[in-house]
């Protein structure tokens, strides 16, 4: 075990007639790489504190290092020299007024033991000046830091467990003692191999047997080991399961009654879950199981079998499968429209209900004669005339016919219409707005559409229309305009010409960023304004050479300096520059360690693989990442592939280490794991199943498995896309109304019949 660190913060006080006093502590530790602190120490200045620069030394460098210094809160500038060393050179000036009237730590010293022994520790006042410029010349007492001996290291272990079923994994957990810093050798079969040289380590025994542990510990006072004879005993693991089953039957109306007899093997005792619907819910947990489909569907079937050996499923997709049983024919259709002029065409939509397979025969207009054996029709009426539609359906179960009288009007079209239009200018300069006035023929009720830029858009519907064209250019103007006896359109090729000036180009340009340290990237924006087309020319350093010609550019600074950025721009009006005289400004820094990573992906059902990427600064040696946030080294690799298995967010930190330090980076909830969801099971109600017309009917989700959309067909054609729709049925008639359910994992229906009567 780590022996614990012992601070002694002595300052030795000398009263001196000659005036004050600065002293050095001392220290001491009990062994070799532990760190104790220092202060040096003056007694009193009267006269306040301005500033002072002093040094302090290792007379033995072999025995002892100063790791860091630190000045107190009120020194308001600080300098040293570089550290570790066994030198160090102290600067600070303090704030005004810094009044010292009793014992004051001007510096704490840090030092870290190297060897057994005690070395002095020695002081020197380069210049310590009051808050009236006046020198300070204390006394001077030095310190001394005793190192003692590390201690013998002796080996010791424990473990989470020594026996069970092979694959057996174990936890050994280290107990040893003796001076830090410990390495570690594990033999987990003693064959002379070693197998892991963390602290704690992790064994996965795969094979039946007695095995012999060996922990060997070294450290600054030496090496010890611990072994432990047939410390491990693993034994065989029982056969594992393998799930089996079969029905009686697979296949009928519903309701079907279904006997499910197991056919598992494998060591007993084991345990039976049975999903008879594969949704996720058991539904039975004897050996052999009995199940009614109360729907009609296709069901997947899944048996989970436990035992001592493990775990098993056998999943038999679409296994059984359950139908609908028969039912009579109720005839029923609709038309995309019941009114027109001839010649109008009408598609019919049968909405019929009834067992499959159903014939057809369609009347379309009454007189006795079978038009047509379509399920869905299409029919021209070119004669004027009220017309009556009666369409027979016929299953094996029997027949019914729907009727309805003078559903289809035809009427005589009108004249067709001329399109015909004029504009009040047809040139000038941009911006121009042409008034366009109609001409067109016909008669009746007239549409207009305008294309004034024949581009297939709309730009107006109004007989007369005002457009304004903004940009130079030919531009072919278009007219439709309809009537009940058909439509008409003019088009002008060429029509508006539309003319502009060139303006004279003014460069501009923006940074993303004007300084920072080498390599320092800088995104420059154009602003520059002209008749376009423009060209660029950029000259990122003013050196004559253009260094890009796109719009806008990026351009990295590789070596500190001061920039000055020109920008060319040419176009149809002329040439214009922009220079910005030292607009960037680089400096340079030394790197030093900084923890930084990224992880692709971030967010994802479970199992989630993530691949987490290094892209720390500076000098590395070593990575330690903790994927949960659970203070556990999870992988010391620097590029490491993590598998999340589990639903949840996840808090993950990254640890480096190298030569200037330690740092760490911590992303907290980066990780975002979600389960897998289950397919919905659809389901509904309705405040009521028949009614009068027009008879309004209100249907409420109560679908399972969390859906996240909904399609609704309410039997006449309309469809809705809500969770809890309201539909008016205005025409008696059986409907039939069907949900489907949807979410990422799938998708089911459910179906129900409306009645809907004339009183």
């Amino acid at each position: 075990m780590k022996t614990p660190i012992l601070l002694f913060l002595i300052a030795l006080l000398v009263t001196s007639a000659s005036g004050s006093v600065l002293s050095v502590g001392n220290g001491r530790v009990n062994a070799t790489s532990e760190l104790a602190s220092m202060n040096i120490t003056l007694d009193s200045a009267p006269d306040g504190l301005m500033d002072y620069n002093l040094s302090v030394t290792i007379d033995d460098p072999s025995i002892a290092t100063i790791k860091n210094v630190e000045f107190p809160p009120w020194a308001i500038t600080t300098e040293t020299s570089l550290l570790p060393s066994s030198f160090c050179w102290l600067n600070a000036t303090t704030g005004p007024g810094t009044n010292i009237t009793t014992e004051t730590t001007l510096v704490t010293i840090t030092l870290e033991g190297l060897s057994g022994g005690t070395t002095p520790v020695s002081l020197a006042v380069y210049s310590m000046r009051d808050d009236y410029s006046n020198e300070i010349n204390p006394s001077i007492i030095n310190g001394t830091f005793t190192v003692n001996a590390p201690v013998l290291p002796y080996a010791d272990f424990s473990a989470n467990t020594t026996s069970g079923i092979a694959p057996l994994t174990v936890a050994f957990t280290d107990e040893s003692s003796g001076t830090a810093p410990l390495t570690y050798a594990w033999d987990f079969e003693d064959n002379g191999t070693v197998d892991a040289i963390t602290q704690n380590a992790t064994h996965t025994y795969l094979a039946a047997g007695n095995y012999t542990v060996n922990l060997t510990v070294t450290g600054p006072g030496g090496i010890d080991s611990e072994v432990r004879t047939d410390y491990i005993t693993v034994t065989e693991p029982p056969a594992a399961p393998v799930a089996a089953f079969s029905a009686n039957t697979t296949s009928g109306t519903a309701p079907l009654t279904v006997a499910f007899t197991d056919e598992s093997s494998g060591t007993a005792p084991l345990t039976y879950a049975w999903d008879f619907e594969d949704n996720g819910t058991v539904d039975a947990i004897t050996q052999n199981a009995t199940h009614t489909y109360l729907a009609a569907g296709n069901y997947t079937v899944n048996l989970t079998v436990t035992g001592p050996g493990g775990i098993d499923s056998e999943v038999r997709t679409d296994y059984i499968t359950v139908t609908e049983p028969p039912a009579a024919p109720v005839a029923d259709f609709s038309a995309n429209t019941t009114t027109g002029v001839a010649p109008l065409t009408v598609a019919f939509t049968d909405e019929s209900s009834g067992t499959a397979p159903l014939t057809y025969a369609w009347d379309l207009n009454n007189n006795g004669v079978i038009d047509s054996s379509s399920p869905n029709p299409v029919a021209l009426y070119s004669s004027a005339g009220s017309y009556t539609v009666n369409l027979t359906v016929t299953n094996d179960i029997g027949s019914d016919s729907e009727i309805k009288i003078g559903y289809i009007t035809v009427t005589e079209p009108p004249a067709a219409p001329v399109a015909a239009f004029s504009a009040n200018t047809t040139s000038g300069i941009a911006p121009l707005t042409v008034a366009f006035a109609d001409a067109s023929t016909g008669a009746g009720t007239k549409t207009y559409e305008w294309d004034f830029t024949n581009d297939g858009t709309v730009d107006a519907t109004t007989p007369d229309a005002v457009y304004t064209y903004s940009s130079a250019g030919t531009y072919t103007v278009n007219l439709t305009v309809t009537n009940a006896g058909g439509s008409d359109s003019e088009v002008k090729t060429d029509y508006i010409t539309v003319t502009t000036a060139p303006v004279s180009p003014t460069a501009a340009f923006s940074a993303s960023t004007t300084s920072g340290t080498a390599p320092l990237t800088v995104a420059f924006t154009d602003e520059s304004s002209g008749t376009a087309p423009l060209t660029y020319a950029w000259d990122f350093e003013d050196n004559g050479t253009v260094d890009a010609t796109t719009k806008n550019a990026t351009h990295t600074y590789l070596t500190a300096g001061n920039y000055t950025v020109n920008l060319t721009v040419t176009g149809p009006g002329g040439t214009d520059s922009e220079v910005k005289s030292s607009y960037i400004t680089v400096t340079s820094v030394t790197p030093k360690i900084s923890a930084q990573f990224t992880a692709s992906p971030v967010s994802g059902r479970s199992p989630l693989a993530v691949r987490f990427t290094d892209q720390s600064i500076g000098t590395i040696t070593s990575y330690e990442w903790d994927f949960n946030n659970d203070g556990m080294v999870d992988s010391r690799m620097k590029n490491p592939l993590k598998f999340f298995t589990s639903a949840g967010e996840y808090t993950v930190q990254l640890t480096v280490r190298g030569p200037d330090g330690t740092d760490q980076e911590v992303q907290n909830q980066y990780i975002d794991v979600t389960a897998k969801p289950l397919r919905p099971i659809a389901f509904f109600s309705a405040n009521t199943l028949s009614g009068a017309a027009p008879l309004n009917v209100t249907f409420t989700d109560k679908s399972y498995n969390n859906p996240d959309s909904y399609l609704w067909k309410f039997g006449d054609g309309t469809t809705s896309t809500l969770k809890n729709p309201s539909h008016t049925y205005p025409v008696p008639g059986y409907y039939k109304v069907g949900l489907t359910a949807s979410n990422a994992a799938g998708s089911s229906s459910m179906a129900m019949n409306i009645y809907v009567s004339s009183s």
